[in-house]
């Protein structure tokens, strides 16, 4: 398997988790320095900062979410993943559903273990108002 592929069944991989809500399995997907910049947030530091953040999110509600790959670069050990996504969060407090869309950039690292992991994140969303996981 080529590295592409491989980072390409590592982003699956890590989508499969976040539709189990599996921070655990998530952040194993992630660099030990990983760091997230989520839209009017601060930035987040490493996989526990990230488990925080995912547990925060899943707390508000029930989330799909679905991610269109627009381009993959390869350059040596590094990966630049560019896609966009979807995403509805159904409140737990039985307000209607919140539909989102937006678009992200993971850079991927080859560790030493030879394993492609997230080191950085950023995303945004294409609604003019927050949303759960982007800043509301």
């Amino acid at each position: 398997m080529s590295d592409s592929d491989t980072v390409v069944a590592r982003h699956k991989g890590f989508i499969g988790s976040f539709a189990t809500a599996d921070v655990s399995v998530m952040a194993e997907f992630l660099t030990e320095d990983h760091v997230g910049m989520p839209p009017g947030r601060p930035q987040i530091v490493g996989r526990a900062g990230a488990q925080e953040f995912w547990r925060e999110g899943f707390s508000t509600g029930d989330t799909e979410f679905t991610s269109h790959s627009q381009d993959i670069t390869m350059a040596g050990s590094i990966a630049v993943d560019r896609f966009r996504w979807d995403m509805v969060v159904t409140p737990h407090d039985g307000s209607p559903a919140i539909e989102d869309t937006g678009k992200c950039v993971w850079v991927w690292r080859r560790d030493p273990d030879e394993e492609w992991r997230v080191a950085t994140a950023i995303w945004n969303s294409d609604r003019s108002q927050p949303t759960p996981w982007t800043g509301g």
